[in-house]
Parts: C-alpha cells; structure tokens; sequence
C-alpha cells in the first residue's frame, strides 16, 4: 500500500544510490585535484549512510521484537552522528575551496586547518563545536536528551531536541560568513552550488516547524551533494581541458 511513509523511504534509498553512484566516479578520478575530489567523496559517502540510517529508522518505528528494538535506535543514533559529521565535512570543503593548498598531503586535509593558526577562528574553533556536539549526541544515548522511544518502540522528540541542531547551525553559519567574505575566491558556480548546502536545509528546517513527521532536512542534504557534484565536475573538467590546450 502507497503510504506517504513508503514514498518518504523511497525517496532516501534513491538518494543512497545517487550517492554511492557519484562516489565510484569521485574515486575513479582522485589524483585530479584529489584534495577537492576526496573531501566530496567523503561527503557523498557520508550523505549515503545518512540516508540508509533515516530510511532504517523510518521501516523500524514501531517494528516489535528485538530486531526492531535495535534496529530503531541504532539506526537514529547514526542519523545524528552523520549528520554532525556530514555539517562538518562540508565546513572541510568550504576550506579547502577559500584555502586551496595542493601540495598538502591528502591524508592530513582533516586536520590542516586547525592546526595551522594563520586561519582565522571561525576555522579552527569548529573542530571544537563539532567535538562538543558528538559528545552530547552520545550523552543523549543514556539520558534521552534529544529523543526517546515509547513502549510500542515509536520514536519522540524530546524537548531539548533543538539543542541538537543548534551546534550544525553554528557551524553553518560561520561558513555562510567565510563564504561571503572570501566569495571572491571561488568560482561562481561552485560558490551557488555551496551555498545550496546551506539554504536549501535551512529551508527544509522551516518547513518542518510547521510540518513534523518527514526529515525533510536529509532530502535536501541529498538534492544539495547531487548539486554540488555536478557543478564541480563540470568545473574540473574545464580545467583540465584548459590545460590539456596549454600543454
């Protein structure tokens, strides 16, 4: 049976697909500006996870026994993870388009900007943020503070949920800022297509103040890494036909 609940689920299972799909085409191509590449192929990768968690959580609310009962809070538990994580590796790409630096080993992209202190705060400072709010996410596992289930396995907010939003807001925030003022840095299609990742979940938000019951949030991440894939692509592809011409 068609429910809005099945079309909601569907639409996460083909966004893991899109996903994954785009992965296999970053990674084919890594050692082409492989800094820029690698940071979106976590991304899409950790946008993959984050929508099979949600779709997970979705098909197990409710679900008696044991399979459910752990299902349904493994699966939720993940989806707040990822999604810090997902806020956290954009800030990363955000960087690396404003502090571009070739010659820096792919493997320490992670941790460069903060350990570098020419970067401004609003670099480094949200590692901190980022820290701070997966540690409250796995406070949250033994105290219900952001949500609970009731007996019939059913998933409920609780009423400091929004605290759980408040540190991706900060860090979205101070990345709108570095993306505004260092806007002159980066082309103008790649900085519509970042910019993507931030209103368009932002208006997923506000729509879900008035409208609870979808996560409305994670399609948009996913419109958004589809967004950002293409523009990008399209970028690198004009830079290396322009240098095949030079050489």
């Amino acid at each position: 049976m068609f429910t809005v609940r099945s079309l909601h689920v569907a639409l996460e299972i083909w966004g893991v697909v899109f996903c994954l799909i785009f992965a296999v085409c970053l990674y084919s191509g890594i050692k082409f500006e492989s800094n820029r590449r690698r940071i979106i192929l976590y991304m899409q990768l950790c946008t993959a996870i984050l929508l099979l968690m949600d779709a997970f959580a979705w098909i197990y609310r409710g679900y008696p026994g044991k399979i459910g009962y752990y299902m349904v809070r493994i699966s939720n538990f993940v989806v707040f993870i990822m999604s810090d994580v997902a806020v956290f590796l954009y800030h990363i790409y955000v960087c690396i388009q404003i502090y571009p630096d070739e010659k820096a080993n792919n493997k320490n992209i992670l941790i460069k900007y903060f350990s570098v202190k020419k970067y401004p705060v609003r670099v480094w400072g949200t590692y901190i943020i980022f820290g701070v709010s997966i540690i409250f996410v796995i406070i949250s596992q033994f105290t219900n503070l952001y949500y609970y289930f009731d007996s019939e396995n059913y998933y409920h907010r609780n009423a400091m949920h929004p605290l759980s939003l408040v540190f991706a807001i900060i860090i979205m925030i101070m990345d709108f800022t570095l993306l505004i003022e260092y806007r002159k840095k980066i082309k103008k299609e790649i900085f519509i297509s970042m910019l993507s990742y931030i209103v368009l979940p932002a208006i997923a938000a506000f729509i879900l103040l008035f409208y609870y019951g979808a996560s409305l949030v994670n399609i948009a991440i996913s419109i958004s890494m589809v967004i950002i894939f293409i523009v990008e692509m399209v970028s690198q592809n004009k830079a290396l036909v322009e240098r095949e011409k030079e050489i």
